[in-house]
């Protein structure tokens, strides 16, 4: 009766999480289409650069506490209350320390802060805090099971920052400042949310926090923040290197051929936020679940990239213009890397579930170095599709990892891995009565 229930209620957050990601989809695609119309191929790889320096620098100096907070919470081992201070705490000391880094690269004078305006640069550097502030409570919430509240949380923070897109952007002609500005409205709006939320649910309030819960903050933050350097990397190295060897239009247009193809990872992405703190919850990691869910993953995804590879070119031309049409042959080679680690991209929430995140860790170094390697032999030969093709030899290097781990660590067979059987087909039943409930309201 129990399992019958968590399954039930699995689907149900499932649901939840994959419809807040496609409507979070839809009006982030509407933010692209904005972006690359109002903006062009100059100003979107302008605004690509920028946004890449905040998350690098987010990602870099936080140590990936947002995740460390979320298994934390997930698993029992801190209170709501306790764990989301340190998180928060956290988070916003590693920011400040990644601005003062961010504001001295700024003043180096290197290639790479030419593709932006100084000011640009520098109002990028307020996004740091902004973005580990909002993308910890979407964790946060997760790690609570409370995915109703994320779910509006994500999309309030997604059609806010579409409105200013549209107002400062394309109303007041800011160009890539206002689009900056933009971000950071819709970040507020979520922060502001988020913290009423957890005030009023767990009443969330300013207590001494302790030395132990850092600490296993940042036992499990450092062991996996090699990922989620890693993984954003492994997604962005290509517009780090082209920014220092390619004109800015080029960069907007890989950018935005990147960005499109990325938007099917929010099939696995709402199966890894309903899956982890289940897996985090359970001794045995449930690996059956797991390699279940990594099955469905791969066909609905397989099946979506097809059917965006058909239509890429009309798609582009509507969503991007047709000076973005040149993206079309970079949306295909992308596609076919971005299939196998959508695939395996949930074989990661296990191993984060049973407090070995070094995996993934090692699994994101490798499928980096081999991205930078390829990047460097094939971008010279072949131009852009090189950061393409770059791109599916990084996937492809991080999926062999993490299979690998996955059958040393669960010792099932690649055929009960992959092979779909009648329960996955029971399992998709279960998880489209969700999605009508969700849609009664009830």
């Amino acid at each position: 009766m129990r399992a019958s229930a968590d399954i039930s209620s699995g689907a149900r957050d499932t649901a939840i999480t994959f419809f807040t990601r496609l409507s979070v989809m839809a009006a982030s695609l509407g933010i692209q289409s904005a972006l690359a119309w109002f903006l062009g191929p100059a100003g979107r790889g302008s605004y690509a650069v920028c946004i890449l320096f905040a998350m690098f620098l987010g990602v870099v100096f936080t140590f990936s506490v947002d995740r460390a907070g979320q298994y934390l919470i997930a698993s029992g081992r801190a209170k709501v209350v306790d764990g989301t201070l340190v998180t928060l705490t956290a988070g916003l000391a590693g920011s400040v320390l990644g601005v003062a880094v961010g504001y001295v690269l700024i003043q180096s004078g290197a290639e790479f802060f030419t593709k932006a305006t100084t000011l640009s640069f520098r109002l990028s550097l307020v996004l740091v805090p902004l973005n580990v502030m909002s993308e910890s409570l979407i964790l946060l919430l997760m790690g609570t099971r409370q995915f109703a509240w994320m779910s509006r949380i994500a999309v309030a923070r997604v059609i806010t920052h579409l409105g200013a897109t549209l107002l400062l952007v394309w109303g007041l002609d800011l160009g890539v400042n206002g689009a900056l500005v933009a971000l950071m409205v819709g970040n507020v709006v979520s922060i502001v949310v988020g913290l009423g939320f957890l005030r009023f649910r767990y009443g969330l309030a300013p207590r001494r926090l302790r030395r132990r819960d850092f600490a296993a903050l940042l036992s499990f933050g450092v062991r996996y923040w090699m990922a989620n350097l890693g993984s954003q990397m492994n997604f962005r190295i290509g517009t780090v290197v082209l920014a220092w060897f390619v004109t800015t239009p080029e960069i907007g247009i890989f950018a935005a051929a990147a960005s499109l193809v990325s938007r099917v990872l929010l099939i696995p992405d709402a199966i890894e936020g309903a899956l982890l703190p289940r897996v985090a919850s359970d001794p045995e990691g449930r690996p059956e679940l797991v390699a279940q869910v990594a099955r469905l993953s791969l066909i609905a995804c397989g099946v979506v990239l097809t059917v965006l590879v058909v239509v890429s070119r009309p798609l582009v031309a509507i969503l991007f213009s047709r000076d973005f049409l040149p993206a079309v042959p970079l949306i295909w080679m992308i596609a076919v890397g971005m299939l196998v680690h959508a695939g395996s991209k949930v074989l990661g929430a296990y191993f984060m579930g049973i407090n070995r995140p070094s995996v993934c860790s090692w699994s994101v170094v490798l499928a980096v170095l081999a991205n930078f390697g390829a990047l460097m032999v094939l971008l010279p030969a072949i131009g852009l599709p090189g950061a393409a093709w770059a791109m599916g030899i990084g996937y492809l290097v991080r999926t062999t990892v993490l299979v690998l781990s996955f059958r040393a660590a669960t010792r099932q067979t690649y055929r009960e891995t992959w092979l779909p059987r009648r329960a996955d087909i029971a399992l998709l039943k279960n998880l489209a009565r969700s999605g009508k409930w969700m849609k009664r309201g009830a």
